[in-house]
């Protein structure tokens, strides 16, 4: 039997994820104080979370704000609480893509935001696994077996 609909939107949300994180990582290392790093970081982080959402037929509006995702995840997820405080993270994104109206972005900004998107995406790895609800892989119907996406 093929996984729910709402699991398979879920598996997409985290895939775009790692995408976006992915992409934060090489933009970050070829320009250490780019903008555009900052704003991955911010949208890998902010689909990470939906995906949970997705998961568990959370529903949310659309919104940029990490905290404000955050208050609406299961208490049983660590993400619910760590790392600490994501508003920075929300805050910076968002002036990331701004030019000129906000203090500009320098290599800090983009350690910080790596740091935090670090954290978040080694714990969705560990707590997010739709999969293993049905103990099966959805396209063979084999047993399942994890297989981290990075």
């Amino acid at each position: 039997m093929p996984p729910p609909e709402h699991e398979k939107k879920a598996v997409s949300w985290y895939e775009r994820a790692f995408q976006d994180w992915r992409d934060a990582q090489a933009v970050a290392r070829e320009e250490p104080d780019s903008p555009n790093s900052v704003w991955l970081v911010q949208q890998a982080v902010e689909k990470a979370l939906k995906s949970i959402l997705v998961l568990h037929k959370i529903r949310f509006r659309k919104m940029h704000d990490l905290e404000a995702l955050r208050l609406l995840l299961p208490k049983s997820y660590r993400l619910k609480t760590v790392p600490k405080d994501l508003s920075v993270l929300s805050q910076r994104g968002m002036e990331s893509r701004y030019p000129g109206e906000y203090d500009p972005i320098e290599e800090k900004d983009v350690k910080l935001a790596l740091r935090l998107g670090t954290k978040v995406m080694e714990l969705l790895e560990k707590e997010f696994d739709p999969y293993a609800l049905h103990g099966i892989e959805p396209a063979t119907s084999e047993p399942y077996s994890r297989k981290p996406v990075r």
